[in-house]
């Protein structure tokens, strides 16, 4: 018998030992030792009734295979802390999924769900729930009662608008709704204050309310290939921003606000239809990577020796002159200052 055979046989019976099954027809053998039940990549296409006996089961992978539905009977795996099922063909949640108060994690990345069911409202403990490349619409109302969760990843779905209550999700901290058709948040969005990370980018947004700027934890955002015209004054009231993206979209001024953020290290504005930047940005010392190519920008503030840790500034594309030009250089002798297209 080969190394690798054996190796292979003694990894199953320890992870048998420690409850961790890989085949399905082994575990149902021992359902009441099952605790990790890992059937990836398998080429599965549905799971058994008997799937009820693992009544000690906590984390449920099978990713990779070709499930379209999940049993009723996973509703009765109340242990149950991880639900991953990347990779799948699922169109729908069971209905019953509300009775799996213990659930933790649900991972549905790259799925068909067009539809989840008003029970999800009833997981308070979940803290993560993925569904990135899905089919997804909306959002029930009642998901909003998940007052656990911190992460909720929608990259890649045709949402085109949030409830009206989604700031009730006041332990939110990251959320990613890049590539989806919003066009406008709700005003409860305000309410997120532990929210750190929002990624918003290619979506119709045409306006943030107007007061965004109390979603005072922000750390970094993604808010380009949008439809904004302006942000809200409100916005300077962000002073923990590292990191905004705002390219492409129709923003023709800033707000004088801005200049609060002292501590944003990464700006990008290229693409937009700017004509003036307001004096205050002079006071954004934070400034490493600023980004404004392709605007109408005439002129930079005044007081450019504030931006000294400016490593890289993108210009080109803009009606510069060159006596503004050889005044930037000179105000900046340490950054690398693109005027041209490289």
């Amino acid at each position: 018998m080969c190394i690798i055979s054996v190796l292979w046989i003694f990894s199953s019976l320890y992870g048998q030992s420690s409850g961790i099954y890989r085949q399905l027809d082994l575990a149902l053998q021992h359902p009441q030792k099952v605790r990790v039940l890992d059937i990836s990549d398998q080429q599965i296409t549905s799971l058994p009734p008997q799937i009820e006996k693992f009544i000690h089961l906590e984390e449920l992978i099978a990713g990779g295979n070709q499930l379209t539905k999940l049993p009723p009977e996973i509703c009765q795996l109340t242990h149950l802390r991880r639900l991953y099922l990347p990779n799948n063909r699922l169109m729908e949640l069971p209905t019953c999924i509300g009775k799996l108060t213990a659930l933790k994690d649900i991972n549905l990345l790259n799925n068909e769900v067009n539809l989840l069911p008003p029970s999800i409202g009833k997981l308070d403990s979940l803290e993560s729930l993925e569904l990135f490349s899905n089919n997804l619409t909306a959002l029930p109302d009642e998901i909003t009662q998940c007052h656990q969760l911190k992460e909720l990843g929608l990259y890649f779905n045709t949402i085109s608008r949030l409830p009206e209550k989604f700031g009730e999700l006041t332990h939110l901290e990251k959320l990613l709704l890049n590539s989806n058709r919003l066009y406008r948040l709700p005003e409860s969005f305000c309410q997120l204050k532990n929210l750190k990370e929002l990624y918003l980018a290619k979506n119709e947004l045409q306006k943030l309310p107007n007061c965004f700027g109390d979603v005072s934890g922000l750390e970094k955002i993604e808010l380009d290939h949008n439809k904004l015209t302006q942000l809200p004054e409100s916005f300077g009231k962000l002073i923990r921003l590292k990191q905004l993206q705002l390219e492409h979209n129709f923003l023709t001024t800033l707000p004088n606000g801005i200049g609060g953020l002292t501590h944003l290290e990464v700006l990008y504005l290229q693409q937009n239809l700017i004509q003036n930047l307001p004096s205050e940005m002079g006071n954004m010392i934070g400034l490493r990577e600023l980004y404004l190519s392709d605007n109408q920008i005439k002129n930079l503030p005044e007081n450019l020796e504030n931006w000294k840790n400016i490593s890289r500034l993108h210009l080109y594309g803009n009606p510069m002159v060159d006596t503004e030009r050889k005044r930037i250089k000179t105000a900046l002798p340490r950054t690398t200052v693109d005027f041209k297209i490289r």
